[in-house]
This record gives structure tokens, C-alpha cells and sequence, in this order.
């Protein structure tokens, strides 16, 4: 209040000009004290757009983080159009997708992921897939696809890559996968394949013990590559890639820690995973001829491992939960975000999201208690280390030499997954499961689905605690005092200026008007609101659109 009491007792002919730096230097209360009390200060503050702007910045809790040729009058309205939009939104309903499964209950592609909608119509004769692009709600384009010399009944997954026109799929009989590669047109092998199929191992995948279980057969196309993953009864994960260009093996490993995976390049891909010995970590694997020799017994320790990033220590143990990509431009991508495969390379323009886990059983004897974290991690930083690694050869790099500066981390508010998508723009959508992780069955959110809609953007940039000790957060310390801006984040010595993930509102779906969803699937944001597909007990597969216009 002390700029308010000077001005109050000085002389009224104070220029204008003196007066309003006079408040720029100010707090948001004594500004709204001088509005109320004062009519020349009100039609002052009115009429001037510096303070307009410290106002608005003030009242969300933002920092200015606009380039400096942008004039202030620019960057008032960039920021309230840009809080109008969001807060502004408006979702409506549209069911557009509603088809019963086949009695294998095959997986195929989401058309969420692709446009296109592939499946096995109960309908059609045996051996047969339908294929649907899949545009505002409605199939434009539909075909049949033979698939001589492969049993539909014995598929375990297929999967479609629009780039090349390629229908793959994964044969799950002998105890063997093997994976055919054909035309999404006619069904004859493609022509740009090194050979129609391809037997992974001798042995494949150990089938569980129990029959009632059912192997669990992953795959996605990304570029040239063919990947492959699955668990099998041991806790044991197989992760499998094939060049399908060149019939090249790229690697062949499999692993009993916790570990995810995301492919960096033609030439890295990127392991998180932890050991009884070490704390969880992110490893840089080297993706080249030399893994040709790998064998089914070759685990994560056994590849060539450029370089290894320490994670942040933490009291407890962390369990990774999920690794994922969140684009926030797609200029760089060099095609549409319709046909970008969703498990393209990370480029320069993307941020990978480490989710983990914390599990802390010091707390009290025989107790535990978990908190959940997001960690964003620029690409850049990564490559940065492989090219320090490639030039001084292997080695670990501490959280104090690569994090702080390059990371955000993330407090979430719930033990349920939450993932961060590809997003339009600066945007970014976070999903709390509506199962349970470990019984499948609803959580105490019944059918609604709550999400959370984030933004990336550098107009402005949230503001932030700093100096607080990396670990459980003291209750209190959140990015913002408004209880709507939570979760909270815990930093440590860093100086954030940008990118810091700003939770702008919630967002509670109530999904399949009641009814017991069996198995959610997948959620993608597409050109005009959210889509998300998902099973209900009926034994339907469901694609549920959320519109909003202002997206």
C-alpha cells in the first residue's frame, strides 16, 4: 500500500505519465486501491495498456514472457484472446462411432490415431477386413481387404500406416508371432516390403501358464520400423525391432525390470527403467548393426549404451508409469498431424512426458504413500548428452548436470494415470483413467472421465516457486495460490522462464450415458475437440467426440 499513500498525499498536478510508473512499480492490491478511490487513477489505469497488462498478467498469476519486439498493446490482447479461448470452451457430445466387437475381440488400429477405422466385421466372410476413413463422424471411404494365407481368428493385433499404405499383421499361432506385411488395398504382400512375413525367433513369446490368460502383443509402425512388444507370464517384457525395408533385426532384447521405451531415432532409442541395485534412470541405447547379435537372453544391461540420465533422488522408490510424447508444433513434421504416425520420431519440436511413480514406505512402519510426478524433458537436452557421450565416450550424467535447467517437473494430484498427448498448438490434454490400474473395474468417478486442459504456450509464463528442496511438497507450495490451478509443482534451484505446464481448467465427462465401461482404450485430440474410444459392457467398441468450436 505504500505507493497508494503517496500518491494520495501528493499534489494533484503529478503528471500522468510519473503516476503510472508510479503504479507499474506497484502491487496488484494498491493498483485496485487506487482504481476505487480515485477517479483520475481509475481513468488513468483505464486508458493505460502497461497497466491493463501488469492487471491481467497479475490476476492469473503469469509472468511477462513475450519477446520483446511484440508491443505491450499486442501482448494484452494475445493474452486475453488466448484465456477467453480456453475458458471460453464449450464441449458438446457427438456420438459418431458405435460398432460391435468380433467374438476375438482382435485389436486393430484406434481410429483416434489414424482417421481410418480397421476392423473385423462379424458380417463378412471369413478372412476379411473392413477398412473406413473416418471423417466428421462419418465414413467417406470404405473397402474390403482379403488376407490370404492368414487365419483372422488366430490374429492377435493389426495395425494400418497410411504413409505407405501398409496393412500389418500379427499372427499369434504355434507359439510363434509372425507378422505379415500387406497392400491395405488388395491384400497381397507390399511392394515395399523386404519380404511378406517375418517369424519373430524360433521360439516366440512364452504363452502363459494359465489358459485363461491372454498374451499381451503390442505394435506400432514408426518410419521403416516395425516394433514389437509383449509381456509374457514371467513379468518378463520382449521388445522387438525389424526394419521392414531391409529385413534388418535393429534389436532384440528382453527385460524383467520396469521399463518403458520410446524410439529418439533410426539410431537411439530411449529406456527407462530401474534396478534393485540403481534408482530409476533413462537410458540412451545405441541402435545399430552391432545389436544384430542380440539374443532372446539379451537384457537392457547387455545393449550398447551410449549414456545414462540420472533421474532426481527422492526418499522411497520410483516406478515409471508411462513415457510419451507431447507435440506442441507441427511445423516441423514435414505432413499433416492426420497422417503423422503416432509413434514418429522425436523431433526438436516435441517434449517427451516421463511419468512416474513414487513410492514411499518410510512413512509410517508398514505403510506406504504415493505421489505421482510428470517429468517434461526437451528432446534437445538428450541429444545434447549423446553428443558429449559420442565424444568422450560412455557415461552417466547426474540429475544436477542435465535436469534442472532443461526440465519441468510436475506434481499431479491423483494416484490415477494421467498422460500428456499430442496437442494442437501450445495445447495439451491430461486424462485420469475412469478404470482402476490393478482390478479393472470403475473408479469412484463412475463413467466420467476427468480431464485436465493444459497449455504450453509462451505468451505468458507461470509463475513459480524456486529454491524449494526437490521432494514431498509441503502442503501450500503450489505453481499458483488458486486452489483451480493445481497440481502443485516442486522445483529445485531452478529458474524457470518458460514452457511451464499452465492447468487452465477441468473438464468431467459422463461417458456412454451410464453404462459400465469394460476396457477404456485410447484419447487423441483431434481438428475440432477431443476423441475417445472405449468399451462398454454391452460389448460395444465406442468413439465418443467431444466438439468445441473455439479449439
Amino acid at each position: 500500500m505504500e505507493a497508494y499513500s503517496k500518491l494520495k498525499s501528493a499534489p494533484k498536478l503529478i503528471p500522468d505519465d510519473l503516476v503510472e510508473l508510479i503504479l507499474l512499480g506497484a502491487d496488484l492490491q494498491s493498483i485496485m486501491r487506487c482504481r476505487q478511490v480515485n477517479k483520475r487513477f481509475n481513468r488513468l489505469i483505464e486508458q493505460s495498456m502497461r497497466l491493463q497488462y501488469k492487471i491481467e498478467l497479475a490476476l492469473d498469476n503469469l509472468e511477462d514472457g513475450f519477446p520483446s519486439n511484440i508491443s505491450v498493446s499486442e501482448r494484452l490482447q494475445l493474452l486475453e484472446g488466448r484465456r477467453n479461448a480456453w475458458k471460453g470452451m464449450k464441449f458438446r457430445k457427438k456420438l459418431f462411432l458405435d460398432r460391435r466387437l468380433d467374438q476375438e475381440d482382435t485389436r486393430s488400429t484406434q481410429i483416434c490415431d489414424t482417421g481410418y477405422d480397421a476392423r473385423i466385421d462379424p458380417e463378412d466372410p471369413p478372412g476379411v477386413i473392413s477398412i473406413s476413413l473416418m471423417q466428421g463422424g462419418t465414413a467417406t471411404k470404405s473397402w474390403k481387404v482379403p488376407t490370404a494365407g492368414v487365419v483372422v481368428g488366430q490374429l492377435e493385433n493389426f495395425l494400418l500406416y497410411s504413409e505407405n499404405g501398409l496393412l500389418v499383421l500379427l499372427d499369434l499361432h504355434d507359439d510363434a508371432v509372425t507378422i505379415h506385411f500387406c497392400c491395405w488395398i488388395t491384400g497381397a504382400p507390399h511392394i515395399r516390403a523386404f519380404q511378406p512375413c517375418f517369424h519373430i525367433g524360433d521360439e516366440g513369446p512364452p504363452l502363459p501358464e494359465d489358459p485363461s490368460l491372454r498374451l499381451s502383443v503390442g505394435a506400432y509402425i514408426c518410419e521403416e520400423y516395425v516394433v514389437v512388444d509383449w509381456d509374457a507370464s514371467n513379468d518378463c517384457k520382449h521388445i522387438f525391432i525389424f526394419n521392414w525395408y531391409t529385413g534388418e533385426v535393429v534389436t532384440d532384447f528382453s527385460s524383467t525390470l520396469p521399463s518403458d521405451y520410446m524410439l529418439l531415432s533410426e539410431q537411439y532409442l530411449l529406456v527407462v527403467y530401474d534396478t534393485p541395485q540403481e534408482p530409476l534412470q533413462l537410458s540412451v541405447i545405441g541402435l545399430s548393426v552391432a545389436q544384430k547379435g542380440c539374443t532372446r537372453e539379451a537384457t537392457v544391461q547387455d545393449l550398447r549404451t551410449v549414456c545414462r540420465l540420472q533421474l532426481p533422488e527422492k526418499s522411497g522408490r520410483l516406478f515409471s508409469t508411462g513415457l510419451q510424447l507431447t507435440s506442441h508444433s507441427t511445423a516441423l513434421w514435414g505432413r499433416t498431424a492426420e497422417t503423422r504416425p503416432w509413434a514418429a520420431f522425436v523431433s526438436l519440436s516435441d517434449m517427451i512426458a516421463l511419468m512416474v511413480e513414487n513410492e514411499d514406505s518410510e512413512v509410517m512402519e508398514g505403510d506406504f504413500e504415493y505421489e505421482d510426478f510428470t517429468l517434461f524433458i526437451l528432446p534437445s537436452v538428450i541429444h545434447d548428452c549423446i553428443e558429449v557421450a559420442r565424444a568422450n565416450g560412455p557415461r552417466s550424467f547426474s540429475w544436477h548436470e542435465w535436469g534442472p535447467k532443461n526440465t519441468r517437473l510436475v506434481r499431479t494430484s491423483t494416484r490415477l494415470h494421467m498422460g500428456f498427448f499430442a496437442s494442437r498448438g501450445m495445447r495439451a490434454v491430461g486424462h485420469m483413467h475412469p478404470l482402476d490400474p490393478v482390478t479393472g473395474t470403475l473408479t469412484d468417478s463412475g463413467n466420467s472421465m476427468l480431464l485436465q486442459l493444459y497449455d504450453f504456450a509462451p505468451l505468458a509464463v507461470r509463475k513459480h516457486q524456486t529454491n524449494l528442496k526437490l521432494g514431498r511438497a509441503e502442503r501450500g507450495v503450489e505453481v499458483s495460490a488458486q486452489s483451480e490451478y493445481d497440481p502443485s509443482a516442486v522445483f529445485k534451484a531452478q529458474d524457470l522462464t518458460s514452457m511451464l505446464p499452465f492447468l487452465v481448467r477441468h473438464v468431467a465427462w459422463r461417458l456412454d450415458n451410464g453404462r459400465d465401461i469394460t476396457e477404456f482404450r485410447d484419447l487423441r485430440l483431434s481438428d475440432d475437440g477431443i476423441e475417445v474410444d472405449y468399451e462398454n459392457r454391452v460389448g460395444n467398441l465406442k468413439t465418443q467426440k467431444f466438439i468445441c468450436p473455439t479449439w
